[in-house]
């Protein structure tokens, strides 16, 4: 919570923010903190406060955040407040705002289905957003009691959380409140996804694809889709060239 309001706190002032994965240490932080020269760090661990210039410029860069490398080497990816906001926006038309009412999160903020997806869009369209534990398997251990206790109607997770839900939770679970789970960050199988309806009872599965560059997922499923490996739907908003 404290540093989702650090966050806020930041860019009111026009400050840029780097959000770097808390367990990055060694080489990779220096690797880091030399890409983007910090002028102050906050963490649990450190907390050194030199003078930040403050820019609150729309088209100012307001957000850097650092691929998880899983395609190429990682890099720093800038995002202004304009482009944040134009993503925002875009999930209007794209999905169905009221599953968002009350949102789980607990992927890691430093990533962008951990950011925006997770914590930003719900928040931007009026939503609330549930904090797990700091450690995701502590997360996933208490999740359903979480999806229970404040009737969560959404939450973002990716494959591997689908696949160990099902292992901690053998038996067929309800979830009455539970509108949609986005599965992103990686490539959905068609069987776990499948598998994951049939634990709920239901077609709750929204396979969604985005990337760090893009700052948000781009497009996705609709809800009750046939389940199968590489179906990532429809673009939400303009439109895709590969090449």
């Amino acid at each position: 919570i404290e540093m989702i309001i650090n966050i806020f706190s930041l860019w009111e002032i026009g400050v840029c923010v780097v959000l770097v994965d808390p367990s990055t240490r060694g080489i990779e932080m220096e690797n880091v903190l030399k890409h983007v020269r910090p002028q102050f760090i906050l963490s649990d661990e450190l907390e050194v406060f030199l003078e930040a210039e403050q820019d609150s410029g729309i088209d100012e860069a307001s957000l850097i955040l650092f691929t998880t490398g899983s395609t190429q080497s990682p890099k720093a990816v800038f995002h202004s407040r304009s482009s944040i906001l134009s993503k925002l926006k875009m999930t209007k038309n794209a999905i169905d705002l009221s599953s968002w009412a009350r949102t789980y999160c607990i992927i890691p903020l430093s990533v962008v289905y951990g950011i925006i997806d997770n914590l930003l869009v719900p928040l931007y369209w009026g939503g609330s957003v549930y904090l797990g534990a700091n450690d995701p398997t502590r997360s996933l251990s208490q999740l359903k009691d979480d999806f229970e206790q404040y009737k969560i109607t959404a939450a973002c997770l990716v494959p591997a959380n689908l696949k160990t839900l099902m292992s901690l939770y053998p038996e067929q679970q309800n979830f009455p409140d539970l509108m949609c789970i986005y599965s992103a960050g990686s490539q959905l199988e068609g069987d776990v996804w499948s598998a994951f309806n049939s634990w709920v009872g239901r077609p709750v599965v929204r396979n969604v694809y985005g990337s760090s560059e893009i700052c948000s997922a781009v497009c996705g499923t609709e809800k009750g889709t046939k389940p199968f490996t590489g179906n990532v739907g429809k673009i939400w908003d303009g439109h895709l060239e590969i090449r």
